[in-house]
């Protein structure tokens, strides 16, 4: 091998023991532990006319909604395992920036049940169709 291998192969090397010791770093010096991570799919139907719902558990559905309308959806979260969770929620995918959420990060106490709203509104240059989106809530102590 020339001396130009070597030091890319050094450098290459070098780079992922750095990456590594960072991570263990972060991992190590994080404050929090994920105890819970919960996927929940979200999705709508926009079409021209007419309603509908969706009363699936599994999922959050806004239903079927025409251009302009505003559906609003509701969750509970309770624990009872530990004194104080702190909960971050995400929301990513092809409806994401149509949704609000009431709370995005709060702590959830030992016993008290936390109602979150998601409120779509459709915006008034969406196309007819079927959307998805995935809502995220971590849970850390």
């Amino acid at each position: 091998m020339d001396k130009e291998s070597n030091k890319s192969i050094k450098f290459i090397l070098a780079s992922i023991v750095v990456i590594l010791m960072v991570m263990l770093l972060v991992r190590w010096y994080s404050p929090y532990e994920v105890v819970d991570i919960k996927i929940i799919n979200m999705s709508v139907n926009i079409s021209e006319g007419g309603f509908g719902f969706d009363v699936r558990n599994d999922s959050l559905s806004f239903g079927k909604l025409t251009i302009g309308d505003t559906s609003k959806r509701n969750i509970i979260l309770y624990q009872d395992k530990y004194e104080c969770l702190k909960v971050k929620i995400r929301k990513q995918g092809d409806i994401a920036k149509w949704i609000k959420v009431s709370d995005r990060v709060f702590n959830l106490d030992r016993g008290i049940k936390k109602n979150v709203s998601f409120v779509l509104k459709v915006p008034n240059d969406a196309k007819k169709g079927f959307y998805n989106t995935t809502l995220t809530i971590i849970m850390y102590k």
